[in-house]
């Protein structure tokens, strides 16, 4: 069954913001996080981020790849002639998002740099894991990370590889932890990037059906331990969460005048780079009533 149809919301006070990290200054090494915020015909919003690894040359290249690859798989999938609006369409749809997500990333590698096509095997966009060696792989330099979200208030679908985390504020319910950075982030030694062959295994898929949704925090993991926090389940384990004092920044660019740099400055303040050298990247997204 379809479901109901619902007025398209006024928009989105969109605030994005990226600054390099205190051990990339001191190394003298760019910024090698991503974003890309993207209106799609039919109404709905594209909010992505990548972190390049860092112990890859090549991965601020990989990082804008990744942004790009998500550019170009929400406008074919999320395209007013692609749409589906009932559930399982909608699910059909975040699925195959994910995987032109991939397949648009390794096109994209394979076209900037022609030469990789007859190195090495890229990674496919498959339910089964690839398990083939990729010590000499090229496509390794390009290693990054990526969390792409597209919005269709009440509805979001996201797919991630790697550690970025999304963040939701719900009126009421405060703000939640949707996308976690994963319990177990290393792998052999490593994160899963979108250059692991077994990125598809890892991956972060998945719809939200919510209409108490405000905003969205779409973040890199620089931001992780300035942002989360730690709580200890019943069972004895603990699991990030977003605390409660997080909403504060919804309302913070909810309110009329607020500063657009506001949210740079903060990435940038002292209490952040005391948590962490990395590059600290986030997109602040609150609807508009």
């Amino acid at each position: 069954m379809a479901e109901p149809e619902r007025p398209v919301a006024a928009g989105w006070n969109v605030v994005p913001a990226s600054v390099i990290g205190s051990t990339h200054v001191r190394l003298g090494v760019v910024n090698q996080d991503r974003y890309l915020t993207h209106a799609l015909s039919g109404g709905a919003r594209l909010f992505a981020v990548a972190d390049g690894a860092g112990s890859r040359s090549r991965s601020e290249f990989g990082a804008q790849y990744a942004v790009e690859a998500a550019r170009l798989a929400a406008e074919r999938h999320y395209s007013p002639a692609a749409r589906e609006r009932t559930v399982p369409g909608r699910l059909r749809t975040a699925h195959a998002f994910a995987r032109g997500c991939l397949e648009a990333f390794d096109g994209l590698l394979d076209g900037m740099v022609p030469a990789m096509s007859a190195l090495a095997p890229r990674p496919r966009a498959t339910d089964r894991p690839d398990t083939r060696d990729d010590r000499d792989d090229p496509r390794k330099e390009y290693g990054t990370t990526l969390l792409a979200v597209v919005a269709e208030p009440p509805w979001y679908a996201f797919f991630g590889v790697g550690d970025c985390f999304l963040v939701v504020d719900r009126v009421p319910g405060g703000a939640r932890l949707v996308v976690p950075p994963p319990a177990e982030r290393e792998h052999d030694g490593a994160t899963v990037l979108l250059t692991s062959r077994d990125r598809w295994e890892h991956a972060a898929l998945g719809v939200l059906h919510d209409p108490l949704v405000r905003g969205l925090a779409v973040c890199t993991d620089g931001v992780m331990d300035a942002l989360l926090s730690s709580r200890r389940a019943a069972d004895g384990s603990c699991a990030l969460a977003a605390p409660e004092e997080m909403s504060r920044y919804f309302d913070h660019f909810a309110a009329p005048g607020h500063r657009p740099e506001d949210l740079a400055e903060r990435l940038a303040s002292e209490d952040f780079a005391r948590t962490s050298g990395d590059d600290k990247t986030m997109i602040l997204a609150v609807l508009r009533p």
